[in-house]
């Protein structure tokens, strides 16, 4: 190659670049200088389409390495002669986090992990592709990926009526429902289901035939007539759900493991008891309507118990108890003195209507107070087993 000296400098009077070389229209035009003999290692070339800054690493193999992207940032693996010009390149505002320096002097590229020169790191002989891998893994370090979790459905059920109710009765219980459908899909249809008598949810059990909304919250059965003592009604609510949506991780990527898939719940079933009535009060009943018209009753579940306050100058008491069944009566101001003595069992009476009308065998315990009774009032505690 012909070289020759200038005993003076160039005034530049255009602004054309003074090697055409320097600034081409495209990728062709760029590898065209190498085809065409015209490129040099080590050579900057600008690329006008794209706004990019080349510089040619290898021209026997075409090795360009984009040194400036569109935006001015780094854009590939920049090549400098030292440690001193690589930390230049951030102090310029050339590089950013993730960008590649291969330093000549240190023969090692170089990976910048933050914002400051403190950050570079050696990453040895590798291409960006892999560096960003190895960014990857560091950011899975530091920033570990938390992935969601699914949470099922759940259904509960309630009802405002009388749980245990007085064989004979008949009632039509609301039944109540609240449901949270958490991380499961939309609501696919609600049905209720019941157990009557104790049939375990076997005969006919759906009872709502379809009637129920799926925004319904609530469903009032049928009229039901507890005749027989034993007999129970069991009610729940089942719900079938749809397909949930998948949740994304902390880093915004979807994590479908656990998703809920589409599926029922049941709730929990609600127990409707049938028991006999304990009749009590100040007075001695004759008869069935008078037995059941004293002032106070209860349900004679396991270890039924109640008071009885006796007003002074009251002497009649009566307790009416189930057939089979054992009362004891306390004394309350006689230090729980055991008075269940002091009854006896009527003789004339000895059944007692239902809630619906039927004749039941019962024990009904009376005591008459001896003189005028008590002087203040007092109290029966008393309870039946």
């Amino acid at each position: 190659m012909s070289k020759f000296n200038l005993p003076f400098g160039l005034n530049i009077a255009s602004s054309d670049p003074t090697d055409q070389r320097q600034q081409v229209a495209d990728a062709a035009a760029r590898a065209a200088l190498i085809s065409d003999g015209l490129a040099f290692n080590g050579m900057i070339v600008f690329q006008q389409d794209t706004k990019e800054l080349y510089g040619l690493r290898d021209k026997s193999t075409g090795d360009w390495v984009l040194l400036v992207g569109p935006t001015g940032v780094s854009g590939g693996t920049l090549i400098v002669q030292s440690l001193a010009e690589r930390n230049q390149l951030l102090t310029d505002g050339k590089v950013t986090e993730g960008s590649t320096v291969y330093v000549k002097e240190e023969d090692q590229y170089y990976g910048l992990r933050g914002d400051s020169n403190s950050d570079w790191l050696e990453i040895g002989p590798v291409d960006q592709a892999e560096y960003l891998s190895i960014l990857a893994r560091l950011d899975e370090i530091e920033n570990p990926t938390i992935n969601p979790t699914y949470t099922a459905p759940s259904i509960s059920a309630s009802s405002s009526d009388v749980k245990n109710v007085e064989i004979g009765s008949t009632i039509t219980p609301k039944i109540n429902w609240v449901i949270q459908l958490n991380d499961a899909g939309e609501i696919d249809e609600i049905a209720v289901y019941r157990s009557f008598p104790n049939d375990n949810f076997n005969q006919n059990s759906e009872v709502n035939q379809g009637a129920i909304a799926n925004t319904d919250t609530s469903y009032i059965l049928e009229p039901i007539t507890f005749a027989n003592p034993g007999e129970t009604l069991g009610v729940y609510v089942e719900l079938n759900y749809l397909e949930g949506p998948i949740k994304n991780d902390n880093k915004g990527n979807p994590y479908p493991n656990g998703r809920i898939t589409a599926g029922l719940k049941d709730s929990n079933i609600l127990i409707f008891t049938p028991q006999y009535a304990v009749f009590y009060g100040i007075s001695i009943p004759n008869n069935s309507a008078e037995a059941r018209g004293l002032k106070q009753k209860l349900l004679s579940g396991n270890n039924a118990s109640g008071s009885l306050t006796i007003p002074a100058g009251e002497k009649n008491l009566a307790i009416c108890v189930p057939k089979g069944r054992t009362l004891k009566v306390l004394f309350r101001e006689s230090s729980n003195a055991d008075v269940t003595g002091s009854f006896a069992i009527s003789a004339s009476l000895k059944q007692i209507e239902d809630a619906g009308g039927n004749l039941r065998d019962y024990d009904v315990y009376t005591s008459t107070l001896a003189g005028s009774g008590y002087a203040s009032e007092a109290n029966y505690d008393f309870t039946i087993s």
